[in-house]
């Protein structure tokens, strides 16, 4: 089964507000039991800090809590190869079965770099729409 890491910031939401179709997402994911986490770029935010910076409904709930990765937990930025591995260990899986999915070309690279497949999220709600059909969520 695959662990399906996405990007928190103009992936899953831009500022305050949902990016079209990533809530839906996230509820089907979950729905399916699909593992979900985060890897996500946080500067020096606190998890309490960085929630005042999303919407008010979004819910770390919705992820795994030791697929939450915050660079400012864990000390490393995407896209250092460092935090790619630790999310990988954390999954407890084979690279291959980890996919991060964020919206920056470098950042989806540097997870391929690592062996982690990667999905680009650039047009919204279209490409999480074709993320759920090809991992069997929709």
């Amino acid at each position: 089964m695959f662990k399906i890491f996405f990007d928190i910031g103009e992936t899953l939401v831009s500022g305050k507000e949902w990016k079209p179709g990533a809530k839906s997402c996230l509820q089907k994911l979950q729905q399916s039991d699909m593992p979900t986490g985060v890897i996500s770029n946080t500067g020096s935010l606190t998890r309490l800090e960085l929630a005042a910076h999303l919407p008010d409904d979004f819910d770390f709930g919705l992820f795994r809590p030791a697929l939450i990765i915050l660079s400012s937990e864990f000390r490393a930025q995407k896209p250092h190869p460092a935090i790619y591995f630790h999310a990988i260990e954390m999954a407890a899986v084979e690279p291959w079965n980890c996919v991060f999915c964020g919206e920056d070309p470098h950042e989806t690279w540097a997870a391929q770099s690592v062996g982690m497949r990667s999905f680009r999220v650039t047009r919204f709600p279209d490409d999480l729409d074709l993320l759920e059909r090809l991992i069997g969520a929709a």
